[in-house]
Protein backbone atom coordinates (compact mmCIF):
# COMPACT_ATOMS: atom_id res chain seq x y z
CA UNK A 1 0.00 0.00 0.00
CA UNK A 2 2.99 2.12 1.20
CA UNK A 3 4.78 1.91 -2.34
CA UNK A 4 1.25 3.15 -4.32
CA UNK A 5 1.35 5.82 -2.39
CA UNK A 6 4.84 6.51 -3.35
CA UNK A 7 3.77 6.30 -7.11
CA UNK A 8 1.13 8.49 -6.92
CA UNK A 9 2.90 10.93 -5.48
CA UNK A 10 5.86 10.09 -8.27
CA UNK A 11 3.46 10.79 -11.16
CA UNK A 12 1.89 13.97 -9.74
CA UNK A 13 4.82 15.97 -8.60
CA UNK A 14 4.02 19.65 -9.29
CA UNK A 15 7.66 20.23 -11.19
CA UNK A 16 6.37 17.72 -13.88
CA UNK A 17 2.80 17.97 -13.58
CA UNK A 18 1.83 19.48 -16.64
CA UNK A 19 2.72 17.73 -19.43
CA UNK A 20 1.36 14.76 -17.84
CA UNK A 21 -1.97 16.52 -16.50
CA UNK A 22 -2.67 17.37 -20.48
CA UNK A 23 -2.08 13.83 -21.52
CA UNK A 24 -4.46 12.02 -18.92
CA UNK A 25 -7.24 14.64 -19.56
CA UNK A 26 -6.72 14.28 -23.45
CA UNK A 27 -6.92 10.51 -22.52
CA UNK A 28 -10.01 11.27 -20.77
CA UNK A 29 -11.42 13.56 -23.71
CA UNK A 30 -10.69 10.61 -26.20
CA UNK A 31 -12.58 8.29 -24.02
CA UNK A 32 -15.48 10.48 -23.68
CA UNK A 33 -16.01 11.54 -27.53
CA UNK A 34 -15.83 7.95 -28.43
CA UNK A 35 -18.15 6.73 -26.07
CA UNK A 36 -20.56 9.24 -26.43
CA UNK A 37 -20.32 9.11 -30.61
CA UNK A 38 -21.15 5.67 -30.28
CA UNK A 39 -24.24 5.80 -27.76
CA UNK A 40 -25.37 8.23 -30.05
CA UNK A 41 -24.82 6.82 -33.59
CA UNK A 42 -26.27 3.63 -32.48
CA UNK A 43 -29.70 5.25 -30.50
CA UNK A 44 -30.03 7.20 -33.85
CA UNK A 45 -29.54 4.19 -35.99
CA UNK A 46 -32.05 2.26 -34.25
CA UNK A 47 -34.92 5.07 -33.98
CA UNK A 48 -34.86 5.61 -37.90
CA UNK A 49 -35.62 1.76 -38.21
CA UNK A 50 -37.55 1.67 -35.40
CA UNK A 51 -39.89 4.60 -36.53
CA UNK A 52 -39.79 3.63 -40.18
CA UNK A 53 -41.17 0.38 -39.14
CA UNK A 54 -43.84 1.77 -36.89
CA UNK A 55 -45.15 4.15 -38.98
CA UNK A 56 -45.01 2.15 -42.07
CA UNK A 57 -46.64 -0.64 -40.43
CA UNK A 58 -49.32 1.38 -38.78
CA UNK A 59 -50.40 3.08 -41.97
CA UNK A 60 -49.94 0.41 -44.06
CA UNK A 61 -50.75 -2.59 -42.61
CA UNK A 62 -48.80 -5.61 -42.32
CA UNK A 63 -49.95 -6.94 -45.46
CA UNK A 64 -51.75 -5.61 -48.78
CA UNK A 65 -53.59 -7.74 -51.42
CA UNK A 66 -53.67 -6.24 -55.22
CA UNK A 67 -53.87 -8.01 -58.62
CA UNK A 68 -50.48 -8.30 -60.65
CA UNK A 69 -52.00 -5.11 -63.11
CA UNK A 70 -53.47 -3.12 -59.96
CA UNK A 71 -57.04 -3.77 -61.77
CA UNK A 72 -60.19 -3.83 -59.64
CA UNK A 73 -61.41 -6.54 -56.66
CA UNK A 74 -64.64 -7.76 -56.58
CA UNK A 75 -65.38 -7.43 -52.34
CA UNK A 76 -67.65 -10.91 -53.03
CA UNK A 77 -68.12 -13.35 -49.99
CA UNK A 78 -65.71 -15.73 -51.75
CA UNK A 79 -62.74 -13.80 -51.11
CA UNK A 80 -63.63 -12.79 -47.44
CA UNK A 81 -64.61 -16.17 -46.50
CA UNK A 82 -61.12 -16.99 -48.13
CA UNK A 83 -59.49 -14.65 -45.58
CA UNK A 84 -61.38 -15.49 -42.49
CA UNK A 85 -59.83 -18.95 -42.72
CA UNK A 86 -57.03 -17.35 -41.66
CA UNK A 87 -56.85 -16.90 -38.27
CA UNK A 88 -53.22 -14.70 -38.48
CA UNK A 89 -55.22 -11.59 -40.12
CA UNK A 90 -57.25 -10.15 -37.32
CA UNK A 91 -58.59 -6.99 -39.34
CA UNK A 92 -58.68 -6.00 -42.99
CA UNK A 93 -59.59 -2.85 -45.41
CA UNK A 94 -60.95 -2.48 -48.48
CA UNK A 95 -59.26 0.81 -50.26
CA UNK A 96 -59.16 2.49 -53.12
CA UNK A 97 -56.74 4.44 -54.21
CA UNK A 98 -55.65 6.38 -57.23
CA UNK A 99 -54.21 9.49 -58.30
CA UNK A 100 -56.01 12.80 -58.59
CA UNK A 101 -55.65 16.20 -59.18
CA UNK A 102 -56.41 18.49 -56.49
CA UNK A 103 -56.68 22.34 -57.12
CA UNK A 104 -57.29 25.45 -55.28
CA UNK A 105 -57.14 29.29 -55.20
CA UNK A 106 -53.57 28.63 -54.34
CA UNK A 107 -52.22 25.98 -56.36
CA UNK A 108 -52.56 22.45 -58.44
CA UNK A 109 -50.96 19.54 -56.74
CA UNK A 110 -50.84 15.59 -57.87
CA UNK A 111 -52.20 13.27 -55.00
CA UNK A 112 -52.88 9.66 -54.01
CA UNK A 113 -56.49 9.63 -52.55
CA UNK A 114 -57.33 6.60 -50.36
CA UNK A 115 -60.75 5.86 -50.35
CA UNK A 116 -61.16 4.11 -46.99
CA UNK A 117 -63.67 3.12 -44.10
CA UNK A 118 -64.76 5.16 -41.25
CA UNK A 119 -63.27 2.55 -39.06
CA UNK A 120 -59.79 3.09 -40.81
CA UNK A 121 -59.78 6.49 -40.57
CA UNK A 122 -60.39 6.38 -36.86
CA UNK A 123 -57.70 3.57 -36.57
CA UNK A 124 -54.98 5.38 -37.87
CA UNK A 125 -55.66 8.74 -37.05
CA UNK A 126 -58.75 9.03 -34.49
CA UNK A 127 -60.40 11.09 -37.16
CA UNK A 128 -64.01 10.46 -38.48
CA UNK A 129 -65.90 11.52 -41.70
CA UNK A 130 -68.28 14.04 -40.81
CA UNK A 131 -70.01 13.77 -44.50
CA UNK A 132 -69.65 12.23 -47.69
CA UNK A 133 -67.79 15.18 -49.43
CA UNK A 134 -65.10 15.51 -46.85
CA UNK A 135 -61.53 15.17 -48.09
CA UNK A 136 -58.54 14.74 -45.40
CA UNK A 137 -55.31 15.64 -45.76
CA UNK A 138 -52.13 16.21 -43.88
CA UNK A 139 -51.09 19.40 -42.22
CA UNK A 140 -48.69 20.24 -44.09
CA UNK A 141 -50.56 19.82 -47.24
CA UNK A 142 -52.94 22.27 -45.70
CA UNK A 143 -50.59 24.41 -45.41
CA UNK A 144 -49.57 24.75 -48.94
CA UNK A 145 -53.12 24.44 -50.94
CA UNK A 146 -56.20 25.14 -48.98
CA UNK A 147 -57.69 28.19 -49.42
CA UNK A 148 -59.53 30.28 -46.88
CA UNK A 149 -63.32 28.05 -47.30
CA UNK A 150 -61.47 25.17 -46.89
CA UNK A 151 -62.71 23.35 -50.29
CA UNK A 152 -60.77 21.67 -52.97
CA UNK A 153 -62.04 20.27 -56.14
CA UNK A 154 -60.54 17.02 -57.16
CA UNK A 155 -60.09 16.01 -60.58
CA UNK A 156 -60.61 12.03 -61.05
CA UNK A 157 -59.69 9.99 -63.62
CA UNK A 158 -62.01 6.90 -63.77
CA UNK A 159 -59.65 6.06 -67.25
CA UNK A 160 -56.25 6.09 -66.84
CA UNK A 161 -55.54 6.00 -70.81
CA UNK A 162 -58.29 8.76 -71.21
CA UNK A 163 -57.39 12.36 -69.72
CA UNK A 164 -59.78 14.06 -71.42
CA UNK A 165 -62.30 11.73 -69.50
CA UNK A 166 -62.38 13.42 -65.88
CA UNK A 167 -64.78 14.08 -63.04
CA UNK A 168 -64.62 16.80 -60.94
CA UNK A 169 -65.65 16.71 -57.04
CA UNK A 170 -65.79 19.28 -54.45
CA UNK A 171 -64.58 18.42 -51.01
CA UNK A 172 -64.65 19.90 -47.34
CA UNK A 173 -61.13 19.96 -45.79
CA UNK A 174 -62.68 19.68 -41.47
CA UNK A 175 -59.88 17.30 -40.61
CA UNK A 176 -55.93 17.22 -40.75
CA UNK A 177 -53.79 14.58 -40.06
CA UNK A 178 -49.80 14.59 -39.38
CA UNK A 179 -47.41 11.55 -39.59
CA UNK A 180 -44.39 13.21 -39.64
CA UNK A 181 -43.68 10.85 -42.54
CA UNK A 182 -42.83 12.55 -45.72
CA UNK A 183 -44.00 9.77 -48.03
CA UNK A 184 -47.76 10.18 -46.21
CA UNK A 185 -47.77 13.77 -45.44
CA UNK A 186 -46.81 14.90 -49.28
CA UNK A 187 -49.04 12.66 -51.23
CA UNK A 188 -51.71 11.35 -49.23
CA UNK A 189 -55.54 12.36 -48.96
CA UNK A 190 -58.34 10.58 -47.51
CA UNK A 191 -61.82 10.27 -48.82
CA UNK A 192 -64.68 8.18 -47.78
CA UNK A 193 -64.50 4.32 -49.47
CA UNK A 194 -68.13 4.77 -50.97
CA UNK A 195 -67.51 8.18 -52.47
CA UNK A 196 -64.11 6.66 -53.68
CA UNK A 197 -66.21 4.13 -55.57
CA UNK A 198 -68.67 5.59 -57.09
CA UNK A 199 -65.59 8.40 -58.32
CA UNK A 200 -63.63 5.75 -60.05
CA UNK A 201 -66.16 2.69 -60.48
CA UNK A 202 -69.69 3.35 -60.05
CA UNK A 203 -70.09 0.99 -57.71
CA UNK A 204 -69.66 -0.23 -54.01
CA UNK A 205 -68.72 -3.44 -54.56
CA UNK A 206 -65.45 -3.05 -56.35
CA UNK A 207 -61.94 -2.02 -54.60
CA UNK A 208 -58.10 -1.94 -55.96
CA UNK A 209 -56.85 -2.99 -52.83
CA UNK A 210 -56.86 -4.52 -49.19
CA UNK A 211 -54.84 -3.75 -45.88
CA UNK A 212 -54.18 -6.26 -43.80
CA UNK A 213 -53.63 -6.10 -39.76
CA UNK A 214 -52.17 -9.71 -38.64
CA UNK A 215 -50.79 -10.77 -35.77
CA UNK A 216 -48.08 -13.51 -35.00
CA UNK A 217 -47.73 -14.19 -38.94
CA UNK A 218 -45.28 -17.22 -39.70
CA UNK A 219 -42.85 -17.03 -42.62
CA UNK A 220 -45.02 -19.02 -44.88
CA UNK A 221 -48.56 -16.78 -43.78
CA UNK A 222 -47.29 -14.37 -47.04
CA UNK A 223 -46.76 -17.53 -49.60
CA UNK A 224 -50.35 -19.49 -47.87
CA UNK A 225 -52.13 -16.45 -48.47
CA UNK A 226 -51.31 -15.53 -51.75
CA UNK A 227 -51.88 -19.64 -52.67
CA UNK A 228 -55.12 -19.70 -51.03
CA UNK A 229 -56.16 -16.45 -53.12
CA UNK A 230 -55.03 -18.31 -56.16
CA UNK A 231 -54.46 -15.77 -59.69
CA UNK A 232 -54.43 -12.80 -60.33
CA UNK A 233 -53.88 -11.87 -56.22
CA UNK A 234 -50.32 -10.83 -54.90
CA UNK A 235 -49.54 -10.31 -51.84
CA UNK A 236 -47.31 -7.86 -50.56
CA UNK A 237 -45.40 -7.59 -47.23
CA UNK A 238 -44.87 -3.46 -46.00
CA UNK A 239 -40.84 -4.88 -45.77
CA UNK A 240 -41.34 -5.58 -49.43
CA UNK A 241 -43.46 -2.43 -49.28
CA UNK A 242 -40.61 0.60 -48.07
CA UNK A 243 -37.84 -1.95 -49.51
CA UNK A 244 -35.98 1.11 -50.66
CA UNK A 245 -35.94 2.58 -47.32
CA UNK A 246 -35.34 -0.31 -44.78
CA UNK A 247 -32.23 -0.86 -47.07
CA UNK A 248 -31.16 2.57 -46.64
CA UNK A 249 -31.20 1.65 -43.05
CA UNK A 250 -29.51 -1.61 -43.21
CA UNK A 251 -26.37 -0.16 -45.37
CA UNK A 252 -26.04 2.61 -42.67
CA UNK A 253 -26.39 0.38 -40.25
CA UNK A 254 -23.50 -1.85 -41.12
CA UNK A 255 -20.26 -0.05 -40.84
CA UNK A 256 -21.32 3.50 -39.40
CA UNK A 257 -20.71 1.70 -35.74
CA UNK A 258 -17.41 -0.17 -36.73
CA UNK A 259 -16.08 3.34 -38.42
CA UNK A 260 -17.26 5.30 -34.65
CA UNK A 261 -15.80 2.19 -32.66
CA UNK A 262 -12.75 3.42 -34.16
CA UNK A 263 -12.78 6.49 -32.32
CA UNK A 264 -12.62 4.45 -28.96
CA UNK A 265 -9.93 2.30 -30.59
CA UNK A 266 -8.14 5.50 -30.99
CA UNK A 267 -8.79 6.24 -27.40
CA UNK A 268 -7.25 3.51 -26.37
CA UNK A 269 -4.04 4.42 -28.07
CA UNK A 270 -3.92 7.72 -26.73
CA UNK A 271 -3.96 6.39 -23.54
CA UNK A 272 -0.99 3.93 -23.84
CA UNK A 273 1.12 7.06 -25.27
CA UNK A 274 0.04 8.79 -22.20
CA UNK A 275 0.77 6.42 -19.97
CA UNK A 276 4.15 5.61 -21.64
CA UNK A 277 5.13 9.20 -21.34
CA UNK A 278 4.74 9.11 -17.78
CA UNK A 279 6.88 6.09 -17.73
CA UNK A 280 9.40 7.73 -19.97
CA UNK A 281 9.75 11.26 -17.70
CA UNK A 282 9.82 9.21 -14.42
CA UNK A 283 12.20 6.72 -16.28
CA UNK A 284 14.93 7.46 -13.06
CA UNK A 285 12.62 7.87 -10.56
CA UNK A 286 11.04 4.46 -11.43
CA UNK A 287 14.42 2.81 -11.49
CA UNK A 288 15.56 4.41 -8.28
CA UNK A 289 11.96 2.99 -6.54
CA UNK A 290 12.47 -0.56 -8.32
CA UNK A 291 16.20 -0.13 -6.62
CA UNK A 292 14.81 0.45 -3.43
CA UNK A 293 12.24 -2.67 -3.07
CA UNK A 294 9.04 -1.34 -5.50
CA UNK A 295 8.22 -4.80 -6.95
CA UNK A 296 6.73 -5.48 -10.14
CA UNK A 297 3.03 -6.42 -9.06
CA UNK A 298 2.75 -3.28 -7.66
CA UNK A 299 4.12 -1.20 -10.57
CA UNK A 300 0.90 -3.43 -12.61
CA UNK A 301 -1.30 -2.59 -10.19
CA UNK A 302 -0.84 1.53 -10.17
CA UNK A 303 -1.12 1.56 -14.01
CA UNK A 304 -4.19 -0.63 -13.99
CA UNK A 305 -5.72 1.39 -11.41
CA UNK A 306 -4.86 4.38 -13.33
CA UNK A 307 -6.36 2.81 -16.40
CA UNK A 308 -9.62 1.41 -14.53
CA UNK A 309 -10.30 5.50 -13.01
CA UNK A 310 -9.79 6.86 -16.24
CA UNK A 311 -12.54 4.05 -18.24
CA UNK A 312 -15.13 4.38 -16.06
CA UNK A 313 -14.89 8.01 -15.84
CA UNK A 314 -15.00 8.39 -19.48
CA UNK A 315 -17.44 5.83 -20.14
CA UNK A 316 -19.49 7.19 -17.92
CA UNK A 317 -19.39 10.66 -18.49
CA UNK A 318 -19.83 9.61 -22.22
CA UNK A 319 -22.28 7.53 -22.13
CA UNK A 320 -24.10 10.01 -19.75
CA UNK A 321 -24.02 13.03 -21.83
CA UNK A 322 -25.13 11.00 -24.48
CA UNK A 323 -28.43 9.53 -22.96
CA UNK A 324 -29.45 12.76 -21.54
CA UNK A 325 -29.02 14.52 -25.43
CA UNK A 326 -31.03 11.84 -26.49
CA UNK A 327 -33.59 11.96 -24.36
CA UNK A 328 -33.62 15.73 -24.98
CA UNK A 329 -34.64 15.11 -28.29
CA UNK A 330 -36.25 11.92 -27.79
CA UNK A 331 -39.14 14.51 -25.34
CA UNK A 332 -38.65 17.86 -27.16
CA UNK A 333 -37.93 16.93 -30.85
CA UNK A 334 -35.43 20.27 -31.05
CA UNK A 335 -33.56 19.00 -34.23
CA UNK A 336 -35.62 18.71 -37.49
CA UNK A 337 -34.55 17.47 -40.48
CA UNK A 338 -35.66 17.09 -44.33
CA UNK A 339 -38.36 14.69 -44.79
CA UNK A 340 -37.83 14.36 -48.35
CA UNK A 341 -34.32 13.27 -48.02
CA UNK A 342 -34.76 11.39 -44.76
CA UNK A 343 -38.21 10.01 -45.11
CA UNK A 344 -39.37 11.72 -41.34
CA UNK A 345 -38.71 15.74 -40.74
CA UNK A 346 -37.79 14.62 -36.96
CA UNK A 347 -34.49 13.52 -35.78
CA UNK A 348 -35.33 9.85 -34.27
CA UNK A 349 -34.37 8.45 -31.31
CA UNK A 350 -34.83 4.59 -29.83
CA UNK A 351 -32.65 3.97 -26.38
CA UNK A 352 -32.10 0.96 -25.72
CA UNK A 353 -30.58 -0.20 -22.58
CA UNK A 354 -28.58 -3.53 -23.53
CA UNK A 355 -27.05 -0.84 -26.51
CA UNK A 356 -26.08 1.45 -23.51
CA UNK A 357 -24.54 -1.42 -21.59
CA UNK A 358 -22.59 -2.86 -24.24
CA UNK A 359 -21.00 0.46 -25.33
CA UNK A 360 -20.42 1.29 -21.70
CA UNK A 361 -18.55 -2.28 -20.96
CA UNK A 362 -16.37 -2.53 -24.05
CA UNK A 363 -15.22 1.37 -23.63
CA UNK A 364 -13.99 -0.13 -20.07
CA UNK A 365 -12.54 -3.15 -21.33
CA UNK A 366 -10.61 -1.84 -24.37
CA UNK A 367 -9.01 0.60 -21.55
CA UNK A 368 -8.17 -1.36 -19.21
CA UNK A 369 -7.08 -3.72 -21.88
CA UNK A 370 -5.01 -0.82 -23.19
CA UNK A 371 -3.38 0.38 -19.85
CA UNK A 372 -1.82 -3.20 -19.61
CA UNK A 373 0.86 -2.56 -22.18
CA UNK A 374 2.47 0.05 -20.19
CA UNK A 375 1.94 -1.40 -17.36
CA UNK A 376 3.97 -4.68 -19.16
CA UNK A 377 6.67 -2.07 -20.21
CA UNK A 378 7.25 -0.76 -16.65
CA UNK A 379 7.86 -4.15 -14.87
CA UNK A 380 9.77 -5.05 -17.47
CA UNK A 381 12.61 -1.90 -16.78
CA UNK A 382 16.02 -3.05 -15.55
CA UNK A 383 16.91 -0.49 -12.51
CA UNK A 384 20.07 -0.37 -13.09
CA UNK A 385 20.09 1.19 -16.57
CA UNK A 386 17.69 3.06 -15.54
CA UNK A 387 19.67 4.37 -12.55
CA UNK A 388 22.52 5.24 -14.24
CA UNK A 389 20.97 7.76 -17.07
CA UNK A 390 21.87 11.10 -16.27
CA UNK A 391 19.27 14.05 -16.02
Amino acid sequence: MRNLFFLEKLFNQDNEKGILTFASKFSLISLILGSFALTISLSLLEGFDSTIHTLAKKFDGDYQIDTYNKGQIDISKDILTKLNRFEEIKRYYPIVTNQVLVKSNNDVKTLIIKGVTDDYLFDKFSLKFNSENQLVISKKLASEILNKNNNLAVFSFPDLNNYYNYKINKFEVINVYETGFSDYDDNIAFIKLSKAQEMFYNTESKVNQIELITENASSLFQMNLERTLEYPFVVTSTEQLHADKFIWIEVQKQPIPIVLGLITLVSCFVIVSTLLIMIVKKFKSIGILRAMGLNKSDMLKYFLAFGVKLAFKGATIGCGFGVVLLLFQKYFEFIKIPGDIYFINVLPVEILPFNIIIIYLVSITLTILASIIPAMVSIKLDPISAIKIKN
